[in-house]
Order: structure tokens, then C-alpha cells, then sequence
């Protein structure tokens, strides 16, 4: 006989004999692989469903088999080894129980892409876990991957009655059914619980900062598994940037509008969210309409000097600065200011920038020319 079965069977043998194994009370439990954002390491914990374990027998591990599937390519080795302790009978153990990889198989035509990995425990010397109740979730080990890409996708346990069986295509012969014994030979095991992978670093909000010009700053929350960030910004125009921040000046209108941006780590987490810059003449209100052969003043704004505009009987719109002292519905004849005229005819509609928040929009009608006059003012 083996060295190593001798051993596995003297060590049953003594379980059975000190009475360690009777009394098995933890009925059901689950798997749970979750990713540690501090360690950067996958943690397989075990989640107590049903039962209690509180004597050393029933605290004992027994044969087990856990299984991972990771993408073909990507490396796994053991990080850490935490529970069960070695002879640990009487809560004196400090020495985590030694968990190896077991047969493994890659790339196989039942499942293209995958590899599959099986860990187990060994039983020799005994090693048992403190005292678990129901509800209790306890971390066995940790394992590194290298090679992460799409933020972990791939990365998880075995299905049992889901994944290929040791008898499909390429998978050699290897049963990689999850079981979980402790205290007795009884399956314990459920289920997995859904894997909690690595988190994708957070857009916590985009700010508009932007005045005369377009600033859009980033801020963003990130763990120290993340490495460095990736960004990519869309926008208006044609925009597009690898920049933290956005910032453009000069604008023009054509700048405005829906900014988005993507925020990937060096694993392949993303985050998205988008902003809209608004041009900052948001509220029309109607002055009224102008008719022919009068003369009409644009109100002051922003301490700039009043517009005056002016239509004839030609068809022809007019406009200049009005002279400071100014009043009533028509310019005066001794301001030298009005010589200097700017004409835009009526035969198509078109924008006529008056002053920076003034719009005027020249329609052609068959009796007369009218004139909108739109004033444009900021919230």
C-alpha cells in the first residue's frame, strides 16, 4: 500500500477510534469566492446554512474537493492558508491546515477557453475549525491570479451539473464535483453563492466648472487593486480625449452639448457617465414685432450701450450703438455714431448677432417685412 493512503487510513482510523467522528451536527453549506480589494487576492470562504459544531470531533475537517474554473492562460497559486488549524481539538491550534491543487485540466473541447482546477485538503495531521454555528462564514484560503482581464470575467467555482463531467470531451477522466465534509462523511454541500469579483473604480460625479469656457473635472473613487486608470471622452463635435478633466477654449456653440466618458482600470473594470454642457442662453422671451420705416431700441444689457434697429420701406434692417443720452423711438441727428450703418437685406432668414445675448431673425412676408426680435437671457 502507498505511503501516503497508509497514512490518510491510520489517520481515519484514529478519528474514529478517539471519537472524533460521531456526532457530525453542521447539516449545509455553501461556497463563496469573493475578491479582496485590499489583497487583491480570491478568497474561498465556506457559509454555514444549517447545524452547529462545537465538540472536536464534529469541528474536524473531513475529505473535500473544491473546484475553480479560471480562463486558459490566466495563473493561480495559493496566497494565504487560513482554516482549519492543525490539531486544533482543543482551540490551541496556529498552524492552518495545508490545501493543495489536485488534478487539473486545460483548454478542453467540452468547455473551449477554460481550465479547470480541483483543491482538496490534507487530512494528516488533523485539523479542526473553532466552533461554527449557523450563519457564520469562514475564509479558508486565498488565491492569486495573474493574467485578470474583463474584470474578473471567468473567474469562479464549479457548477456542479452545469460544467462539463469527467466523462465529456478533454476533460481526462477528472470529476471536479464540488463536496464538503466536516465532522463526518455526510455531504454538506449546497451550492455556490453568487461571486463577488473585484469592484470597477466609481465615477462619484462629474462637475461643470466651465465659465467663458468648457471645464468638466472628474472625481472618482478607486481601491488599491486598480492600478493605473484609462479615460476616454466623447463629446460634441467630434470631441474625444484621454484626459482626466475636460477642458476646451475657445468654444463656439458647436462644443455644447453631451459629454460622456469610460473610466477603466488595469484588470478591465469600468465605470460610465455622461454630463450636458449648456450653452448659457437657455430662456427666450418675445419683445414683439417690427414693422417697416420704424426705428426700435434693444434694451441695455450688461452695462453695454443700447441697440438701435432700424427697417425702411426697402426691405433693409439697420443697427449701431445708441448714443448715451438717448430717449424716445428715434436717433438723433447730431451723433456723428449713426453714419457708420450695418445692413443685412431680407431675402433669406438667417441669425444677426446684436449683442452677445441679443438674436434678431429677418423673415420675408408679402405685405411688409417683420422683424422677431427674440432676447436671449441667461438663467
Amino acid at each position: 500500500m502507498p505511503l501516503i493512503k497508509f497514512r490518510s487510513l491510520i489517520t481515519l482510523v484514529f478519528i474514529f477510534i478517539s471519537g472524533i467522528g460521531f456526532g457530525q451536527t453542521v447539516q449545509s453549506l455553501d461556497y463563496l469566492l469573493k475578491y479582496d480589494t485590499t489583497t487583491c487576492w480570491y478568497d474561498f470562504h465556506i457559509i454555514i446554512l444549517d447545524g452547529y459544531a462545537e465538540g472536536a470531533g464534529q469541528r474536524t475537517q473531513f475529505t473535500s474537493k473544491i473546484s475553480m474554473v479560471i480562463p486558459t492562460g490566466t495563473i493561480i497559486a495559493f496566497a494565504d492558508k487560513y482554516l482549519p488549524l492543525q490539531n486544533n481539538q482543543s482551540y490551541t491550534g496556529t498552524i492552518p491546515m495545508d490545501w493543495n491543487f489536485g488534478p487539473a485540466v486545460s483548454d478542453p473541447g467540452a468547455s473551449p477557453g477554460n481550465d479547470f482546477i480541483c483543491i482538496t485538503p490534507k487530512l494528516a495531521p488533523t485539523s479542526q475549525y473553532n466552533n461554527i454555528y449557523a450563519g457564520d462564514t469562514l475564509k479558508l484560503f486565498s488565491v492569486s491570479v495573474s493574467g485578470v482581464s474583463n474584470c474578473g470575467e471567468g473567474i469562479r467555482l464549479y457548477e456542479n451539473g452545469v460544467d462539463p463531467g469527467s466523462s465529456d470531451p478533454g476533460m481526462q477522466g477528472a470529476d471536479f464535483s464540488n463536496s464538503f465534509t466536516i465532522g463526518g462523511f455526510t455531504e454538506l454541500y449546497n451550492e455556490n453563492a453568487p461571486v463577488e469579483g473585484p469592484s470597477p473604480p466609481e465615477i462619484l460625479e462629474l462637475i461643470d466648472n466651465s465659465n467663458s469656457n468648457i471645464e468638466i473635472n472628474l472625481v472618482i473613487d478607486t481601491t488599491n487593486c486598480q492600478g493605473t486608470i484609462e479615460y476616454t471622452w466623447t463629446g460634441p463635435n467630434g470631441y474625444t480625449s484621454t484626459t482626466e478633466d475636460v477642458f476646451i477654449d475657445p468654444v463656439t456653440s458647436a462644443n455644447f452639448g453631451e459629454y460622456e466618458v469610460i473610466i477603466k482600470d488595469a484588470i478591465g473594470c469600468a465605470d460610465t457617465s455622461s454630463i450636458i454642457i449648456e450653452e448659457d442662453v437657455p430662456t427666450v422671451t418675445v419683445l414683439g414685432l417690427l414693422d417697416i420705416n420704424n426705428t426700435y431700441i434693444l434694451p441695455n444689457i450688461d452695462g453695454s450701450l443700447d441697440q438701435v434697429l432700424t427697417t425702411d420701406g426697402n426691405g433693409i434692417v439697420s443697427w449701431m450703438d445708441a448714443p448715451t443720452s438717448f430717449v424716445g423711438n428715434s436717433p438723433t441727428d447730431n451723433d456723428q455714431r449713426w453714419s457708420s450703418v450695418n445692413t443685412i437685406s431680407n431675402d433669406s432668414k438667417r441669425e444677426i448677432d446684436i449683442l452677445k445675448n441679443e438674436v434678431i431673425l429677418l423673415k420675408s412676408e408679402i405685405e411688409a417685412l417683420k422683424l422677431l426680435i427674440e432676447k436671449l437671457t441667461k438663467d
